[in-house]
């Protein structure tokens, strides 16, 4: 059962520090174990609480880890392989990234920080052919030609990024609808406003 260890604990230990109102005792604990505080928010609070005797308020999880520490200060991990600690379960999520709860609204697992990265390494490949592409010259290749590869290229990479660093590829699809909509939208506008400053009419004159 992940999230659960065995303590062999000497509970008079555990009753001395509830309520002894011993700051030196409190500061001691959280010296020892400032690192497993910071992960979870509010249980150095809770660990106060519990030094000063105030009653719990709030949420319950603070004081869930407030417990398992003054256990490990106090007391013995016992070997038992069938339970894990917190620690563990966070270090395997760590390595598998993949087993995380989805949020509401996603269809799929987030990408884990492998898949990031080799998206991150495809762009900036892309954009590599993107500044070698802009030197090459008018007088080899046809500048349609160049203006074609480079949209097509500027168009990859702004699918690669809204689909995995936005997340669209993960989300639910009207999300993605939503996106592409108030894209189309603003290339219409884009156009008519081109249009209205007679952008088009220019290059016709232009021949």
């Amino acid at each position: 059962m992940a999230g659960l260890v065995p303590y062999l604990v000497p509970f008079d230990a555990l009753r001395a520090f509830a309520g002894s109102r011993d700051p030196n005792a409190c500061m001691k604990i959280e010296g020892l174990f400032k690192r497993e505080l910071a992960d979870e928010p509010g249980a150095a609070g809770a660990l106060r609480r519990l030094c000063m005797g105030e009653p719990p308020s709030g949420d319950g999880a603070p004081y869930v880890w407030a417990l398992e520490i003054l256990c490990a200060h106090f007391g013995q991990k016992l070997p038992n392989a069938s339970v894990a600690t917190i620690d563990d379960e966070k270090r395997e999520l760590s390595h598998h990234p993949e087993r995380l709860p989805m949020l509401p609204g996603e269809l799929r697992p987030h990408p884990t920080p492998r898949q990031y990265i080799l998206i991150a390494v495809v762009l900036v490949i892309i954009t590599g052919f993107e500044i070698a592409t802009s030197y090459i010259s008018t007088n080899d290749v046809s500048a349609r030609l160049i203006a074609a590869v480079l949209i097509t290229m500027a168009a990859v990479k702004f699918s690669l990024v809204v689909a995995w660093y936005m997340h669209l590829r993960t989300d639910l699809k009207i999300f993605r609808r939503m996106f592409v909509g108030g894209l189309l939208l603003a290339g219409a506008v884009y156009l008519v406003m081109l249009s209205m400053l007679h952008v088009f009419d220019q290059g016709k004159h232009a021949r």
